[in-house]
């Protein structure tokens, strides 16, 4: 008969090993190793995490199933070294799956936040080249009205100056509202 509580334990501490081995994979060898360009210490580090990884299934293994099987079945023992040494390399190299393609969204979203960035500054820049701009050519204008000793000068210098205040309270704000940026 199957000793379901045993087979837990045995399931639940062989998940411990591995998972074990993929966050020291994750945190501790791919981030001082890997990210560092030490190509060479990430692996030997790699080959020991795979080896320890291994002999504490082994133990596990040996203490809750090999009791079971007679020293015959060389074969079987064979197939179940390769079996465990590359389900632990396929674990614990997933880590670095999962720290590459987290580190892709990283790259893209800096990549995002700098090209925003840049069109707020080149928006700014125009901004700031139009303003001057437009404001010479309006003194301009309302100069050669003056000249020319208008009725209009007066009205055109309050219409500049709603305009100004509106230029710089309210349209520095990131949306405006249709109907009031048509009355401006």
């Amino acid at each position: 008969m199957v000793d379901f509580k045993a087979v837990f334990i045995k399931a639940l501490l062989n998940v411990l090993i591995l998972a074990s081995a993929f966050y020291v994979n994750l945190f501790v060898l791919i981030e001082n190793y890997l990210d560092n360009k030490k190509f060479k210490k990430y692996f030997t580090g790699l080959l020991g995490l795979l080896f320890l990884a291994c002999f504490f299934r082994y133990l596990l293994d040996y203490f809750w199933f090999f009791k079971y099987i007679s020293s015959e079945h060389q074969g079987f023992l064979k197939a179940y070294w390769a079996s465990l040494g590359l389900s632990s390399l396929a674990l614990i190299t997933s880590a670095n799956g999962f720290y590459f393609t987290e580190r892709t969204f990283q790259t893209r979203e800096k990549q995002l936040l700098l090209t925003n960035e840049k069109l707020i500054a080149e928006m700014n820049f125009l901004k700031a080249q139009v303003n001057p701009h437009f404001l010479f050519n309006a003194l301009n204008n309302i100069y050669s009205l003056s000249y020319n000793k208008s009725e209009l000068t007066s009205n055109y210098i309050l219409k500049l100056s709603s305009l100004m205040q509106y230029m710089i309270y309210e349209g520095a704000d990131d949306f405006v509202d249709i109907v009031h940026e048509i009355n401006y």
